[in-house]
């Protein structure tokens, strides 16, 4: 299946609802600083690292550094919180290659993972 990226979206089943529960989860793990202090973040995100709220799902390796260059290594806290919503919201089980998996490689694996599960 084909995948086209206009603007911040995909345009398939998948992607479209994966874009979406990746946003939710970021929306879900950032919770933990607490309202204001993540509506901040996300300013502070678009004004600093020109990323958008909805344009995570396809700019999710500079989301990721711009939380480390941010919080240091506190991301890898908001990271895990933000996996764990992803988790819950899937329920798919993701065979993990590689003790070391850093949080995109776990994002690419749970989209990999939601394709096979609806074909």
């Amino acid at each position: 299946m084909k995948t086209v990226q206009h603007k911040y979206r995909r345009h398939n089943a998948i992607g479209v609802n994966f874009d979406k529960a990746i946003i939710k989860a970021v929306d879900e793990g950032l919770s933990v600083l607490g309202e204001v202090s993540k509506q901040s973040l996300y300013l502070y995100l678009e004004r600093l690292y020109g990323i958008q709220r909805e344009e995570i799902p396809v700019k999710i390796t500079d989301f990721v550094k711009a939380l480390e260059e941010i919080f240091g290594l506190g991301s890898k806290l908001l990271l895990l919180h933000i996996m764990k919503s992803l988790h819950r919201q899937l329920g798919m089980h993701v065979t993990l290659c590689s003790e070391n998996l850093d949080f995109v490689e776990y994002v690419r694996a749970k989209e990999v993972a939601a394709r096979e599960f609806t074909h």
